[in-house]
């Protein structure tokens, strides 16, 4: 035989093995990428495959790489599974932090080993990325006042107060800063300075947490030199209607 024609079935030959490694590999990476997406099966049978990023009002919102936002109402939900944790808020105003899985009528909390319907979720956001270290909610306020009055006394109060709060799936962080200052006819009646630090674990029911505090205080007129307090406990949180 030619050898020029038993190259040419052996290049054939090595093209098809090329083709069916590289056909293999993609359907590999496509049931890879079905693995780990969220899915919604409708109750008129369509399944909507993408990441569940919010339920809230009657809707699931998804969001998928072949379609953008896809909007779907509660009623037409059958099942829902997601592979992420979401922050849930119930009607109860109960809070609860698990992914999801099982048909509307009863949905697995599998973090909590508990089960409720889909219509008993008031609001659910997706925990960035998942994961308990990253910051999912993140609250600050500073507030500002000064106040002066003329008359019989003169007066004039100023305050200064900020406050910091930073929550994840597990842990809690609360910073308080008060600066407060008071003066009657030129006189200091109140030099007040305070800095607060709170952590909370939350524990495998998230109401149940373990609390630290650290405080530094002082106040001049008092005669409170600057002293530094902490302790740790055990608590419940009976209500929380934050999601962040």
């Amino acid at each position: 035989m030619n050898s020029g024609v038993i190259r040419s079935r052996r290049g054939q030959r090595g093209f098809q093995k090329l083709r069916i490694s590289l056909t293999c590999a993609v359907f590999g990476l496509a049931l890879a990428q079905a693995a780990i997406a969220d899915r919604v099966e409708l109750t008129n049978g369509d399944v909507i495959t993408g990441t569940v990023t919010s339920v809230s009002g009657g809707k699931v919102v998804v969001q998928t790489e072949y379609a953008g936002k896809i909007i779907v109402g509660l009623d037409k939900v059958a099942k829902i599974k997601t592979d992420a944790e979401m922050n849930l808020l119930t009607n109860n105003d109960e809070q609860l932090f698990s992914a999801l899985d099982g048909t509307a009528g009863e949905v697995q909390l599998g973090a909590l080993n508990r089960s409720l319907a889909l219509a008993d979720v008031n609001k659910a956001t997706r925990l960035a990325g998942g994961a308990a270290a990253e910051v999912t909610s993140w609250k600050h306020k500073v507030d500002l006042a000064a106040a002066l009055t003329k008359g019989n006394t003169d007066t004039c109060n100023l305050s200064l107060f900020t406050e910091s709060l930073a929550r994840n799936l597990k842990n809690e962080h609360l910073l308080t800063v008060g600066i407060f200052q008071d003066e009657a006819e030129s006189v200091t009646t109140r030099e007040l300075f305070d800095v607060d630090y709170g952590y909370k674990r939350f524990l495998a029911n998230p109401k149940w947490f373990f609390g630290a505090n650290v405080e530094y205080f002082k106040d001049k007129l008092l005669g409170i030199d600057p002293r530094v307090t902490a302790g740790a406990g055990v608590g419940y949180r009976f209500w929380d209607n934050s999601l962040g």
